[in-house]
């Protein structure tokens, strides 16, 4: 086990965070997307926090049957009960998230790789675009990156230093992976084999299990306690999320396009490519170049280096085989790339183990790649001969001994990787305004549909169907309005106008283009033959038509 951090280390440490800040925190009220999930999110936390209304699911899933955890809305609240239902203030206590992510980053490679690899694998983390991306927008995956970190680094920091209570601090980052998204479950499984071979080794020198298997009830009952709200749910709406997800299980868990070993060569190249080259189909050639860079780290963080951190290192190696694996299995949907969605959150939960095994292959790339017992016996040797207790060198340099000058080449060239990855990274930052235009966008797009209206009542309409018009009626509700939606058409004395907010990206889907064509369609399909008052286009994702009478 490496002793803590010196003064240097924090150093570097701070300095990585202050990067991680200021990638992040600036312009979040146009940074990040504000559509119908933005919308929906904080229309909950206004209700939670303004009228008590405690949410007992959180967001819907992917499949629209069933929903993630409501931890989520807990983990959001006190922003909103510091400084209101302000979406900029929801987003950077998301940002913090994010930049908690890049220390837990540094803190998991640390204790793998030591000093050298904290340091790249804080770097990587601090410019990740996934990592920049997921800190600027209101989403539900967006605070697994920083309790998956949790969790793994829990788990190991639990084994090297044989203290049971870092399983609490392990189960606790799970369970938020696996509430903010249904698929976290997959962390579980490589959790749950590494305190399986902690109570086999306390088993095996004759150590009692009591204290570890205190510390595996109270983890389990921190998962559990997660599930309570659902529980509560479940028990007074006749089981429905339950039977929503074992139906979505037994339907093979959503139709598949591609064969089982596409899947998995796709899902594992967007897993490791993901977190330093953004989206694959962005740029195909780059993120071939990565995969091939980053499974050679990983490679070397495996072979090279102390027993017991190559044995780490393959366990989180094994973690991220097993994720893309399951990934392919359960959420066939990532064989397919869905231009001007969110892609890749599935998969956040591996970006700071990759992040970390990178790190690793770098320090261990600087140190010449020394392999094996050999290296150890030679490091040994090198410090008795100082005049050094056996280990105290490890301590200092992270598993390393002071290199001689022919090791200036390996620094070098793991100078030259970090740097490549770092350039590679920054070409792929996300744009520093979204094309929506985000909340600012939004907020306009809200007083334009009041300002237009009147003060004549009218219906709020979405297309498509299937979409929500959340987006506007989040904002439209900080302006004390609450339009009625398409229902109130069929009622006994329908509103004389009909506001539509039509989103472009599904005009295929819909199968008429919006700002005309779509909303006609829309209308004639109602019975309804109203003239057209205006048009507007309130950013990429948002046109919104009035219709009625003057």
């Amino acid at each position: 086990m490496r002793r803590r951090p010196a003064r240097a280390e924090l150093l570097v440490l701070l300095a990585i965070l202050v990067l991680a800040a200021v990638t992040r925190l600036p312009g979040l009220e146009t940074r990040g997307p504000f559509d119908a999930d933005q919308g929906q999110e904080m229309l909950v936390l206004a209700g939670f926090l303004g009228r008590g209304e405690i949410p007992l699911l959180g967001p819907p899933t992917f499949a629209g049957t069933f929903h993630h955890g409501a931890v989520y809305y807990y983990l959001l609240a006190p922003a909103v009960a510091v400084f209101g239902p302000d979406p900029i203030a929801v987003t950077g206590w998301i940002a913090l998230f994010g930049i908690g992510a890049v220390a837990a980053t540094w803190w998991l490679a640390r204790m793998i790789g030591g000093p050298v690899a904290a340091a790249a694998a804080g770097l990587l983390a601090a410019v990740s675009p996934s990592g920049i991306d997921a800190s600027t927008f209101i989403w539900n995956p967006n605070l697994i990156p920083f309790a998956s970190a949790l969790a793994f680094a829990g788990a190991l920091r639990a084994w090297q230093t044989r203290s049971p209570r870092w399983w609490l601090l392990a189960a606790t980052g799970a369970m938020v992976a696996m509430q903010c998204h249904v698929v976290g479950v997959v962390v579980v499984p490589p959790l749950a084999a590494v305190f399986v071979a902690d109570v086999r080794r306390r088993r095996r020198i004759g150590e009692t299990l009591r204290p570890l298997l205190r510390a595996g009830i109270g983890a389990l009952l921190i998962i559990v306690a997660g599930y309570v709200p659902l529980m509560i749910h479940d028990l007074g709406h006749d089981f429905s999320e339950t039977r929503a997800i074992l139906a979505y299980l037994a339907g093979g868990g959503g139709s598949a396009t591609a064969g089982i070993v596409d899947r998995v060569v796709t899902v594992g190249l967007r897993s490791v490519t993901w977190p330093l080259a953004g989206l694959i189909t962005d740029r195909p050639a780059v993120s071939m170049v990565i995969a091939g860079v980053v499974a050679a780290l990983m490679a070397i963080a495996a072979i090279a280096g102390r027993r017991a951190d190559r044995a780490a290192a393959r366990w989180l190696i094994g973690t991220v085989v097993w994720s893309v694996v399951a990934l392919a299995v359960f959420a066939p949907s990532l064989a397919v790339v869905t231009l001007g969605l969110p892609n890749d959150h599935y998969h956040a939960f591996l970006d700071p183990l990759v992040i970390a095994l990178v790190g690793v292959g770098i320090a261990r790339l600087a140190d010449g790649l020394r392999v094996g017992r050999a290296g150890e016996t030679r490091a040994a040797g090198e410090t008795r001969a100082a005049g050094m207790a056996p280990g105290a060198a490890d301590e200092a340099t992270g598993g390393t001994t002071r290199p001689a000058p022919a090791a200036y080449l390996p620094r070098a060239v793991a100078i030259g990787v970090t740097g490549l990855l770092v350039a590679v990274c920054v070409t792929a930052w996300p744009p520093a305004v979204s094309p929506d235009g985000g909340w600012q966008a939004a907020q306009g797009a809200a007083a334009h549909i009041e300002s237009s209206s009147a003060g004549t009542p009218y219906a709020l309409v979405g297309i498509p169907d299937f979409k929500s018009v959340d987006s506007v009626r989040f904002p439209l509700s900080l302006l004390g309005a609450d339009p009625p939606g398409p229902e109130a058409l069929d009622g006994a004395d329908p509103p004389t106008r009909v506001t539509i907010v039509c989103d472009p990206l599904f005009a295929d889907v819909v199968g008429a283009a919006c700002g005309g064509p779509a909303e006609t369609a829309w209308l004639r399909g109602r019975g309804l033959d109203l003239p057209l008052l205006g048009v507007a286009e309130e950013g990429s994702r948002r046109i919104v038509s009035s219709y009625g009478t003057p």
